[in-house]
């Protein structure tokens, strides 16, 4: 009873009577749980129609507030700048996705989330202004919430098992990251989970500096516990983002102590307590660098291993690997190329809103991992979110982005210099040099797809802004009647549309994921059910960007072997995504089923010249040629694909075929007994087409020398 009443006196009954933050702080505490299996990626729709449902929420309560008169808008020279700055973001989004894009609802789709995330960053901002006391309240939710997300990670945690990385005497990074492969909390990956407890630390670090007794002791164990996680992780990132924050936050304390508080105060450091704090670095970085080089402590191996992925790349797990495969690190120069000849190609406005995952392919993925240049898998994002910017709005689009950025870090810098709350300024130092480190994690992964990491850098933005020295603060107090009723309706509309796009893409996952399952099963009129649920819906593509109207195409030929209506599918697929290897390879097929040969070939060269080493496409091609009586290209086309790799299985069964077919044409030049029993020999005929592949020979040639007369 007594923990009770303490509870109960402690909590700010005021501002809990202040609907919004209220609604924002359940909204921030209950994130850690917004997940579904009924998803393919469990969090990411769903947390999307969850903030789509409370931005209407605070719409509702903004409006009210707005008609009564009870709200005002403030801003100051730099909130105009950021937030019109945010403006014309969202409008070069819609005007790029509405010029001549490939895939309209896509664009529509993501147009919508930029809006939602920009009207969650404006209220965050003008809520603070017309309730300052909520600061803390939102503070100390984030507070619960990064509490709940390391709770899930240590019962993860404790369900590891770290024999193979404590028996390994190599790859050391490579074992703990397989050894704590399933800590992710509720982020998806482990990389994400990292982040966000890099960005936690903005606000662990403000309650030791702000508040007192529970909250600031929370604080510190917040603290601890998502540096362990950080670091443990192993997530190059975000350890690189760490350190950044650690240099940037130390550089601005001795700028602090040794430039601003003695003309603040008129009274310099002391030289005894000078030279201490600029023999502290000196002491850290020699005892850091004994410890590496004189001990061989495992973890310690991992950050010289994680390090060496950097500095030596070529060093990396190299007979883990298989050599014909890029690394992650070349992975992703390979798709910054094709997003920069992306952006060459359409410099002002980009592809559009969610076109880069349709556009990219388009550049080529020959260069790329096995599964992604055959079609059984796909590359997703860009892991770099400044140039998913870029190749999705242009040079305009990243511009107006960074400008934001940048005026956020300068007005956090500014308000750390000139501020007299020393609270205040320390706190301006810690969002800055969050955000400076948070600049590393964004051009080499994704934290902009992912609404958790969205809003608590939004509200770092928004708090940056709301603590910055406000004498030039102006009120902007609508007092038309009709301006009042244009700008509620227009809210509402578009929070309200935004929830119908949110529920349209969950229901659509959910039926992408019953189709990934009932392939697995071959329950092809599942299938059919599930890819024709989303008709009409704004969910075209699954998240492995295959169109829904693929799936459809796939469940006809195998359920009604209506090919005219399978046909009608993949080209409504095509459309939707012309890139799309198995679209273009299915769509082929069922041209060539109908008779249209020719045509078929056409589109197999469209895949072939995404990636020449497609074999589905090079075997059906061959295939093609060689009903058409064309056996030597049909030949030339089979030999792109080498013998030995993993292949479908119609691959031999086409070059047995092939083979033996072109063997014809030179009966009257060989010994037809010796011949003969190669023709009926399968392995004989591949050993075969082995040799002539391995030596780049001429088929008839080597015929002649093994069996001429």
């Amino acid at each position: 009873m007594k923990l009770i009443k303490k509870i109960y006196e402690k909590i700010n009954w005021d501002i809990i009577t202040s609907l919004e933050w209220f609604v924002i702080s359940c909204f921030l505490i209950s994130l850690p749980f917004v997940y579904t299996t009924k998803l393919i990626d469990a969090v990411l729709r769903s947390r999307f129609l969850d903030l789509s449902i409370v931005l209407l929420v605070l719409t509702g309560i903004l409006v009210y507030k707005f008609y009564k008169r009870k709200f005002t808008f403030y801003f100051s020279k730099v909130d105009i700048l950021v937030f019109g700055a945010l403006a014309l973001f969202l409008v070069v989004n819609i005007i790029s996705g509405f010029s001549g894009v490939i895939n309209q609802k896509e664009a529509i789709v993501q147009i919508f989330r930029e809006i939602t995330l920009a009207l969650m960053f404006f209220y965050f901002y003008q809520f603070l202004r017309n309730k300052p006391k909520g600061k803390d309240v939102v503070i100390k939710a984030v507070l619960v919430m990064t509490f709940f997300y390391l709770l899930i990670g240590f019962i993860q945690l404790s369900k590891a098992d770290f024999t193979q990385f404590i028996e390994a005497d190599k790859y050391y990074g490579y074992y703990l990251r397989q050894s704590i492969s399933h800590v992710k909390s509720t982020l998806a990956s482990i990389n994400l989970y990292a982040s966000f407890l890099y960005l936690s630390l903005a606000f662990s670090t403000y309650g030791v500096i702000a508040f007192k007794k529970f909250w600031r002791i929370f604080s510190v164990i917040l603290i601890v516990g998502a540096i362990f996680f950080i670091f443990l992780l192993a997530s190059k990132a975000s350890w690189g983002a760490l350190g950044i924050f650690v240099i940037s936050v130390s550089i601005l304390i001795y700028f602090y102590l040794f430039s601003i508080r003695p003309k603040e105060t008129g009274r310099p450091l002391s030289v005894w307590l000078s030279t201490t704090l600029l023999l502290i670095p000196f002491l850290t970085i020699t005892a850091g660098v004994y410890v590496v080089e004189k001990t061989d402590i495992q973890i310690v191996n991992v950050v010289i291993d994680k390090v060496q992925q950097v500095l030596k790349p070529e060093l990396c797990l190299n007979n883990i690997y298989n050599s014909d495969n890029p690394t992650t690190t070349q992975t992703r120069t390979l798709v910054w190329g094709n997003t920069l000849q992306m952006a060459k190609d359409n410099p002002l406005l980009g592809v559009g809103p969610g076109q880069w995952r349709i556009e990219y392919a388009k550049y080529g993925i020959d260069g790329f991992e096995h599964n992604i240049r055959n079609g059984t898998t796909t590359f997703q994002r860009t892991h770099n979110d400044f140039f998913w910017i870029m190749g999705e709005t242009g040079f305009t689009g990243l511009i107006l982005y960074l400008l934001i950025y940048i005026t956020i870090l300068f007005t956090a810098f500014k308000s750390f210099i000139n501020n007299s709350d020393l609270k205040v300024r320390l706190a301006q130092g810690v969002f800055f040099s969050i955000l400076l480190g948070f600049i590393l994690i964004l051009f080499v992964s994704f934290p902009r797809e992912r609404i958790t990491h969205n809003v608590i850098y939004l509200l770092i933005f928004a708090l940056v802004l709301f603590l910055s020295d406000a004498k030039n603060l102006k009120l902007y107090a609508v007092k038309s009647n009709l301006y009042v009723l244009l700008i509620s309706i227009a809210l509402i509309v578009i929070s309200g549309f935004n929830i119908k796009i949110a529920k349209n893409v969950f229901d659509g996952e959910v039926a992408a994921r019953t189709i990934r399952s009932a392939l697995v099963r071959k329950n092809f009129h599942v299938v059919m059910r599930a890819a024709k649920s989303v008709d009409n819906s704004y969910y075209t593509l699954d998240n492995f960007t295959g169109p829904m109207a693929y799936y459809k195409g796939v469940a006809y030929s195998n359920t009604t072997k209506d090919m005219k209506q399978a046909q009608k599918s993949f080209t409504e697929a095509y459309e939707l995504h012309p890139y799309h290897l198995p679209t273009l390879n299915n769509l082929a097929t069922s041209c060539e089923l109908l008779g249209q040969k020719e045509k078929a070939i056409e589109i197999y060269n469209k895949a072939l010249a995404i990636s020449p080493r497609y074999k589905e496409a090079l075997i059906n091609k061959s295939i093609v040629l060689f009903n058409l009586n064309k056996f030597d290209e049909a030949l030339q086309t089979i030999l792109q694909i080498p013998f030995y790799e993993k292949n479908p299985e119609k691959f031999e069964l086409t070059v047995v075929t092939i083979c033996r077919k072109k063997s014809t044409f030179l009966l009257n030049r060989v010994d037809v007994d010796k011949l003969k029993v190669w023709f009926q020999d399968e392995n004989k005929i591949k050993a075969t087409f082995v040799k002539i592949q391995k030596g780049n020979l001429d088929f008839n040639k080597t015929i002649l020398e093994e069996f001429g007369k």
